[in-house]
């Protein structure tokens, strides 16, 4: 898990690489871009490994979930209720339990990935995802200190205020 966790810090800190370079690319600074581009495939080289490692691993332990699985579901059948008590009714409690959190993950993932295609629907129809930044509200700055303080705000230069 820690594994996943840091390729996925990779990931994130190569993704900024790809975003400067769209935007070096949208503003016609071809050799910046470039640059960029290099940095982020260089940056997401290694997470992309990581994950790779991650998820072989996984398939023998998945499978091996399953084997189990199916053997505990074999015996539980088999069982009979002098030899195993409350155990077999605990079996089947905990298996429904389990199927039941595994059918709220799986619409969960459904909602989440509806979710993200209605966002991803909705954005401008301008191409390439462009990033928009934020408005900027201009505040005035006191031009000399408040009243009633003589002093410099800041000693090393009187006339700032900062």
């Amino acid at each position: 898990m820690a594994n996943t966790f840091f390729a996925g810090k990779g990931m994130a800190n190569a993704m900024g690489h790809q975003v400067l370079a769209e935007k070096y690319k949208a503003e016609h600074r071809e050799a910046e871009g470039a640059e960029e581009q290099r940095l982020f495939e260089q940056a997401a080289l290694q997470p992309s490994i990581m994950l790779c490692c991650v998820f072989f691993a996984q398939g023998p332990i998945l499978i091996g979930s399953l084997i189990l699985g199916v053997y505990g579901l074999m015996q539980a059948i088999k069982a009979d209720n002098e030899s195993c008590a409350s155990g077999k009714l605990v079996f089947w409690v905990l298996s429904v339990l389990n199927l039941l959190s595994q059918l709220s993950q799986v619409a969960r993932a459904r909602e989440n990935m509806q979710q993200l295609e209605a966002e991803r629907l909705n954005q401008p129809a301008d191409g390439a995802g462009a990033y928009t930044q934020a408005p900027t509200v201009d505040v005035p700055l006191p031009a000399s200190n408040p009243p009633g303080n003589e002093e410099p705000i800041c000693a090393s230069n009187p006339t700032s205020n900062f």
